[in-house]
């Protein structure tokens, strides 16, 4: 919901259906242990029929369910022409991947591409963590910055 923003939206319905496709795609990328936003960025890249495809394919009960209610009906009913021209599905998907644009940049794939540490580890020993973003693309990262925050305070309330 911090990436599609549906309370920002002129039409929120297709943030919220977009919001269920990247759930599954994030489900999907654990399922897989795969970094998330490269494996976001893998699937999104070979169009929406195959995005459906790929993680339906997985046969998890969790990652079917937010397909469901990503395309509004069971996964092995889609059909390609479904995101063909204008209507529901295109614009959800093509929601979802316009927000998820600046996740896909060089930088912020190969950021997010492994990880030096845990969340937790940052309370084990005294530590400091240095979040550097360029001033002149917080356009494009602050995004990105608000998920980082968000994925280490969650980490961190876990943790305790």
């Amino acid at each position: 919901m911090v990436v599609m923003e549906p309370e920002r939206e002129r039409q929120p319905i297709f943030a919220q259906r977009a919001a269920n496709a990247l759930g599954a795609a994030v489900l999907g990328a654990r399922i897989e242990g795969r970094p998330t936003l490269p494996y976001v960025r893998e699937l999104t890249s070979e169009g929406a029929v195959a995005f459906v495809e790929r993680l339906a394919s997985l046969g998890d009960p969790e990652v079917r369910r937010a397909l469901v209610d990503f395309l509004n009906f069971p996964p092995e009913q889609l059909k390609p022409e479904a995101f063909e021209g204008r209507g529901f599905l295109p614009d959800a998907w093509a929601t979802m991947t316009g927000k998820l644009s600046p996740f896909f940049t060089e930088g912020v794939l190969k950021m997010c591409g492994g990880s030096d540490f845990e969340a937790a580890d940052l309370v084990r020993e005294p530590s400091t963590l240095y979040l550097m973003f360029a001033e002149g693309e917080l356009r494009y990262t602050a995004k990105v910055f608000q998920v980082v925050v968000l994925a280490l305070t969650t980490g961190l309330v876990r943790h305790a």
